[in-house]
């Protein structure tokens, strides 16, 4: 899997859902582009045409980042007639009741885009109210705190629209973990159908293991306050247990520790939950042979 995948997904799967709101507001030329990532140093928005229009939200819930969609007067007032703005769909200016009009579509779409990102993640994702402005000049829309950035071109209506999201880090390691589980699973779901289980390819498949230390949540003025330097405040102490997870599954505790100059966890107790043992004996040990775990799964499946 090429490290740059998950982010191209999520790319694709947001831009899919702002497509399919544009056409249910009766908008029958919309045309995807394809996902790319934006290098760093580059502004997102410097293909878009000046005058613009652009709505924009931020992930709230302790991540950085957001959702933007951008597109020329001429693409928001084609979308504000399809609201029923009533306005000139190919008008120069946009007016107070279409830029009215626009904002609530952008609204509809942004929070498509969101939920189509929460089904990528597999958990809840929140976005601040969203934010619309005319623009005279290409904005800064870069967040320092976010280091993927992706964006899609759209053609509605024969203007220029562009899609960029604003990447965390959290949210790429729960894509990658998604994405790596899916693909074991399909590979173990392939031997168990074949005519002889080998159990010896295990020992060398590669798994993700991820250490959460804690999380916070955040008002929408909270998050917008927040400045280079600021504090952020855990659920949790330092010396708290660290939840250890492979795959993006739940696989154990640890506690943090310092090994030289780097962070590192002390593991204190692995509990798998794939695997097919009761409760009993998970407390009076573990399984150590892979190949015993494999079978008792083989087991399983007859």
């Amino acid at each position: 899997m090429s490290p740059l995948e998950p982010q191209l997904q999520l790319a694709e799967a947001t831009a899919r859902a702002i497509a399919d709101v544009l056409t249910g507001l009766g908008i029958e030329a919309v045309e995807t582009g394809k996902a790319a990532i934006v290098p760093r140093g580059t502004d997102p928005l410097e293909i878009l045409p000046i005058p613009a229009v652009i709505s924009k939200v931020a992930y709230v819930g302790g991540v950085s980042g957001g959702n933007i969609f951008a597109t020329t007067l001429a693409g928001a007032n084609q979308i504000a007639a399809a609201m029923g703005a009533g306005n000139d769909a190919t008008g120069s200016q946009l007016s107070d009741i279409a830029q009215s009009a626009f904002s609530e579509a952008a609204n509809q779409m942004l929070s498509s885009a969101s939920a189509a990102t929460s089904a990528v993640l597999g958990r809840p994702v929140t976005v601040g109210p969203p934010e619309t402005t005319v623009v005279e000049a290409i904005p800064d829309v870069l967040d320092m705190a976010t280091p993927y950035v992706t964006r899609v071109s759209l053609t509605v209506a024969g203007e220029t629209c562009l899609f960029v999201q604003l990447i965390p880090q959290s949210f790429v390691m729960r894509m990658s973990a998604a994405l790596e589980e899916t693909d074991a699973t399909h590979l173990e779901e392939d031997l168990l159908d074949g005519p002889t289980l080998d159990p010896g390819w295990v020992h060398g498949t590669s798994l993700r293991l991820d250490a959460e230390l804690g999380c916070a949540r955040l008002t929408t003025d909270e998050v917008l306050g927040l400045r280079d330097g600021a504090v952020v405040v855990l659920d949790r102490a330092v010396d708290d247990p660290i939840e250890l997870l492979v795959n993006g599954t739940h696989y154990g505790t640890g506690r943090l520790l310092l090994d030289g100059d780097e962070w590192a966890v002390l593991i204190e107790a692995v509990a798998p939950t794939g695997a097919a043992l009761d409760e009993s004996s998970t407390a009076e040990g573990k399984i150590d042979d892979v190949d015993e775990l494999i079978s008792k799964k083989a087991e399983g499946s007859d």
